[in-house]
């Protein structure tokens, strides 16, 4: 996974979206399809809570 600083001018134009848990992605998983329908900007943090390289990367791709 590539990790980018977001610089503070950066947090006014995007959404965030935060998830911590494998069902808290699941869960937003919804958000983040209508949010790039109907082309809204925002980016995807991670928290790392129970977090696992090969289980996050799987979800990632489900989510596309």
């Amino acid at each position: 996974m590539k990790t980018k600083i977001i610089e503070k001018k950066e947090f006014k134009k995007k959404v965030a979206v935060v998830v911590g848990t494998r069902p808290s992605i699941m869960k937003m998983g919804p958000i983040i399809h209508e949010l790039r329908k109907r082309k809204i900007d925002h980016f995807f943090i991670h928290a790392g809570q129970h977090y696992s390289p090969n289980l996050a990367l799987e979800l990632m791709k489900d989510l596309n």
